[in-house]
């Protein structure tokens, strides 16, 4: 029942990202919000969890954008796994660890998005842009990652009493 909260999520994300944010212009260097979910299964999830709906996740960012089949599916992999890798060395349950492991994994993905762009373009001039908006991304990051953390917990804190509440209800365990 939890695949169904995140793709519940996931979706709701996307739309969001799509249909809601293009239309207002203080929200122009806005991060991929994907990822902070990413970075979420990354910090507070187990891995067989978490690595399940990081493949998903990507393989239907890929499959719903225009970007090269497999950006979104390799950025996220690498995203998860490097949050899995820093969690091995430091702890989850400090405060200022959070906002750190937000930006940097927020700008490790646009990071991969920008060298795919370059690597697909090298006559692109990405550099002075592509400084602005990973500035920009990280800023956004600072000041609306660690909501979205919190509500992606507290959904799913709700979700999983729901679930629970349902099946007591028709006599599950």
């Amino acid at each position: 029942m939890i695949a169904v909260y995140y793709i519940m999520v996931c979706l709701a994300l996307l739309v969001l990202q799509t249909a809601v944010v293009p239309y207002f212009a203080f929200l122009e260097g806005l991060y991929d919000l994907t990822a902070c979910l990413v970075i979420y299964l990354g910090l507070f999830r187990p891995v067989r969890e978490g690595a399940a709906v990081v493949l998903a996740m990507g393989f239907i960012m890929d499959t719903l954008s225009g970007a090269p089949f497999g950006l979104y599916l390799i950025s996220y992999i690498w995203l998860f796994i490097g949050i899995r890798w820093v969690i091995g060395y430091l702890r989850v349950a400090n405060t200022l660890l959070l906002p750190l492991a937000l930006v940097s994994g927020i700008l490790l993905q646009s990071g991969i998005f920008l060298t795919a762009v370059t690597l697909l373009d090298p006559s692109a001039a990405i550099a002075p842009t592509g400084l602005k908006l990973l500035a920009e991304q990280a800023l956004w990051a600072l000041t609306t990652g660690l909501l979205l953390l919190g509500f992606f917990g507290y959904t799913r804190d709700r979700w999983m009493r729901f679930v629970h509440g349902r099946l007591q209800r028709n006599g599950n365990p």
